[in-house]
């Protein structure tokens, strides 16, 4: 497969990505009932109460237990609280360095190795 089929095999999937987040329909209820806007605004620290567990530990589980649509909308809201501030040309940036770094490989500059030989020197490093 050449650079230009594995860039546009990214542009596909990224834009699939970014398709299925922005379809979801934040009014549209789930098997529950629920919508996207109830969940987010569940999700208001101001609303917080007592009854809201404390403990990481206690948190995450009741995390896991939701259904699979919660726990990614959840998900997302605490990945964006994470993004304090954006850098534009960060997505750009990134398509550059793997265009680049696929070149190198259908080049043959570079070596590849099995994820396990790079485990294992990963741990050699860690280890001195």
């Amino acid at each position: 497969m050449t650079t230009k089929e594995k860039l546009r095999l990214f542009d596909e999937a990224t834009a699939r990505l970014r398709k299925r987040s922005h379809a979801q329909d934040a009014t549209a209820p789930d098997d529950r009932g629920w919508t996207r806007e109830d969940l987010y605004e569940g999700l208001n620290p101001a609303r917080y109460n007592e009854d809201v567990p404390r403990d990481a530990a206690e948190l995450l589980k009741d995390a896991l237990a939701l259904s699979p649509e919660v726990r990614a909308a959840l998900a997302d809201s605490l990945l964006a609280s994470l993004d304090v501030e954006v850098d534009e040309g960060a997505e750009d940036l990134w398509r550059e360095e793997i265009r680049r770094r696929l070149e190198e490989i259908d080049q043959g500059a570079v070596k590849l190795i099995s994820w396990d030989n790079a485990r294992r020197h990963l741990r050699e490093r860690l280890q001195r």
